[in-house]
């Protein structure tokens, strides 16, 4: 492979900050797939405050100074995401302070990485910011809406408010004051979101004009507008620092100040099982520092480590693999996409971009959720809808040349090449941007409705009403899973995921990331391949037993040439996926179908 395989996870140095760093915003930002450090200050004296973002180029391991500025110097301790506003995705901020200031702002600032320029919504301020001199507490992004939970009344106590910001609502009325309350007051509360429900893990507590870490923890759901104390609170108190959402659990990063903090230590929380425990400790402890994740790597940068600013940072890098192929497969002259170019669909653009909530679905063991729908098991084409129910229409992708010029400057020598630039070509897959395509990103679950459809040339379906409760009609893929639901070539979670993610049943989670083991059973039902057991009931992977929900499927794809596995014969079923990867198996179930 293009880069070393067998490594373990691990957390890896990467180039230091261009200037020591603390209190500032760390946001990804997945259109360009680059991290940004907003604000902040490199010291705790006045005058140090950053007005200049910092953009980390994640390919090239460096950092540069934009050249957009903030208009005032409340640019500490500011709560913010990536939200989409008049149809661009931008970094909003809100809140803020300054070095050794003791009144805040509650200015929203927008920021847009593309044109490097920021400006003042100036109808909107967040009143907390503006009118009680209070920085944010916890904060996180759902649905396309901010929320901040908590905040700290500089040198006078927390609070517990829960604010919305909607930036679809009317100038003017975009913030709202929730009906719900944190039970205790908190400030700078690690929080993050994990499908449409927030959690949190710690916080701040102001008792005798002093702060202290806490083990306060807490799960919020929007869209009822109700919170819940954690049955199982965070083992430690920290505060002060972020907690980021990676392979669908909360990770809280380090950070406290109550000794022995600041802490490397990182707690991780798993929403299905409601528990704790301990991941792998990053090198420097450290608190009030930037962090962010692209759903593969944790950016963690700057920040008091452990007494003064720093400005080291540190990447999460995961467990690889040496999953290469074990053929070279050239693309038929009988191309299995469709051969007219009658079609009017053409792929969603919005498609490209992948969503803020990259969190990854939960692990679907033998005592997991069930799917709701048996896979196919006929060899035909996926079923033809019955009489009587709504408009079937083929789906034909934009048809293109048997080649065109490869558009993506990052898959160059990568080995799923061919893959991916077969299926760009056939308008099955699309980049981040126009030219990067981002092969170590990973794929949502909505997003991979649209390729399976696409690629396996899956008949349109259209309900007369929806089928899952989190993707209404206005939702992009919206007509890719309800035609895969309806071909039975997926399914969505049982009744227990639903509620642990707070939604009603059946849902289907699209914004989480695909596993290895759902995608592999979407291109073996897509594809209409006759479902292989091993004689004898003998697993060809030493961790996809017959129980595995997966195993029919996994083993399929296998015996196909479909899949490879991991050396020691392994598959690692519930790992998310690569985008590269994705391209390949999508690309052989296509080659290689009946």
């Amino acid at each position: 492979t293009p880069t070393p395989c067998g490594a373990s996870a691990a957390w890896v140095s990467g180039m230091d900050l261009p200037t020591t760093r603390t209190r500032e915003l760390g946001v990804y930002y997945p259109p360009n797939g680059k991290f940004y450090a907003l604000g902040g200050r490199t010291a705790d004296t006045a005058g140090t405050d950053v007005l200049n973002p910092t953009e980390y180029n994640i390919s090239t391991n460096t950092w540069t100074q934009k050249n957009a500025t903030f208009p005032t110097n409340f640019v500490d301790n500011m709560a913010g995401g990536v939200l989409t506003i008049s149809g661009t995705q931008q970094i909003v901020m809100a809140g803020g302070n300054f070095a050794l200031g003791t009144t805040s702002t509650g200015d929203v600032r927008l920021y847009d990485p593309t044109t490097d320029a920021i400006s003042t919504l100036a109808s909107d301020p967040w009143p907390a910011g503006a009118m009680s001199s209070t920085i944010p507490g916890g904060f996180a992004v759902v649905n396309n809406k901010l929320y901040i939970l908590g905040g700290f009344q500089i040198n006078v106590a927390m609070t517990n408010q829960i604010w919305e910001f909607d930036p679809a609502r009317a100038a003017g009325s975009k913030w709202a004051l929730k009906s719900s309350t944190l039970p205790v007051q908190l400030g700078y509360v690690p929080a993050t979101a994990i499908g449409n429900t927030i959690y949190t893990g710690g916080g701040s507590t102001y008792v005798g004009a002093l702060l202290a870490d806490s083990t306060n923890s807490y799960s919020y759901n929007p869209a009822t507008d109700t919170l819940t104390t954690l049955a199982n609170q965070i083992p430690r108190a920290t505060a002060e620092t972020r907690a980021v959402t990676y392979n669908g659990m909360m990770w809280v990063l380090g950070g406290g100040r109550t000794a022995p903090n600041p802490s490397n230590e990182v707690d991780i929380y798993d929403p299905v099982a409601g528990t704790w425990s301990v991941g792998t400790p990053f090198t420097n402890a450290r608190r009030n520092d930037g962090a962010d994740t692209d759903g593969t790597h944790i950016y963690l940068a700057g920040g008091y480590t452990p007494t003064t600013a720093g400005a080291s940072l540190e990447i999460y890098n995961p467990a690889t693999s040496c999953n290469t192929p074990t053929i070279t497969p050239v693309p038929p002259t009988d191309t299995p996409m469709p051969p007219t170019a009658t079609s009017t669909m053409v792929p969603p653009t919005e498609t490209a971009v992948p969503p803020t909530d990259t969190a990854v679905p939960p692990t679907q063991t033998p005592g997991g959720p069930t799917a709701t729908t048996a896979p196919p098991t006929a060899t035909t084409a996926p079923p033809t809808i019955t009489p009587g129910g709504p408009t079937v229409t083929p789906v034909l992708p934009t048809v293109t040349p048997t080649d065109c010029p490869n558009p993506f400057i990052d898959i160059t020598g990568n080995i799923f090449y061919t893959a991916i630039h077969y299926l760009n070509c056939r308008g099955v897959v699309n980049g981040l941007d126009p030219n990067h395509y981002g092969p170590a990103g990973t794929s949502t679950r909505g997003q991979f409705a649209k390729v399976v459809v696409l690629g396996f040339g899956t008949p349109l379906f259209t309900p007369t009403t929806q089928d899952f409760v989190d993707v209404p009609p206005s939702y992009f893929a919206y007509v890719y899973i309800e035609s895969g639901f309806h071909a039975g070539i997926l399914s969505g979670f049982d009744p227990a995921t639903c509620t642990a993610h707070g939604l009603g049943f059946p849902c289907y989670l699209p914004n989480l990331p695909i596993t290895r083991g759902q995608l592999t059973k979407l291109v073996v039902n897509a594809g209409g391949y006759t479902l292989i057991t091993p004689q004898g009931g003998i697993p060809d992977f030493v961790d996809v037993p017959p129980s595995n929900v997966f195993y029919v499927s996994i083993e399929t794809a296998y015996h196909n040439g479909i899949v490879n596995g991991y050396p020691g014969h392994l598959f690692l079923p519930n790992a998310n996926i690569r985008r590269d990867e994705m391209a390949q198996i999508v690309y052989e179930g296509i080659i290689h179908r009946p």
